[in-house]
């Protein structure tokens, strides 16, 4: 059973299945059937960097370059954020992102589901006649 099943106390994460406590370092410190010992230090998490902005969480499977983006106009309550959800695709995130963005492929690539190729435009929204939160 994978860990992100677990869940969170005092900081802690602790396995669903057997009820391990590991630190935010990765480290064991419980392990609840033998509360009295230590438990060794190959009993670890592997972990990663993650911080929480804008309401989602940020995770770096590597050694992070940068700080996430700053994006003032969401703190100073200006954009809306839409939290899309999640869904599996087999595609590295440079793809998945480009092809997300941009938008004018949609109804060629996708012209099954979403649009028609030979009226490849869509329709301009003026920014003033979106409401702001």
């Amino acid at each position: 059973m994978r860990l992100s099943h677990g869940k969170v106390k005092n900081r802690h994460v602790i396995c669903a299945y057997h009820g391990l406590e590991f630190a935010a370092s990765g480290q064991c410190v419980l392990v609840p059937l033998r509360p009295q010992d230590k438990p060794p230090p190959k009993a670890r998490a592997r972990t990663c960097k993650a911080c929480v902005r804008y309401g989602l969480v940020w995770v770096s499977l590597g050694t992070p370059t940068h700080d996430v983006f700053e994006y003032p106009e969401v703190s100073l309550g200006n954009h809306r954020v839409y939290y899309g959800g999640c869904f599996p695709c087999e595609t590295s995130a440079p793809r998945l992102i480009k092809d997300s963005l941009d938008l004018s492929h949609f109804p060629i690539v996708h012209q099954a589901f979403l649009g028609k190729s030979l009226t490849p435009r869509s329709r301009i929204i003026p920014l003033s006649s979106l409401e702001r939160v």
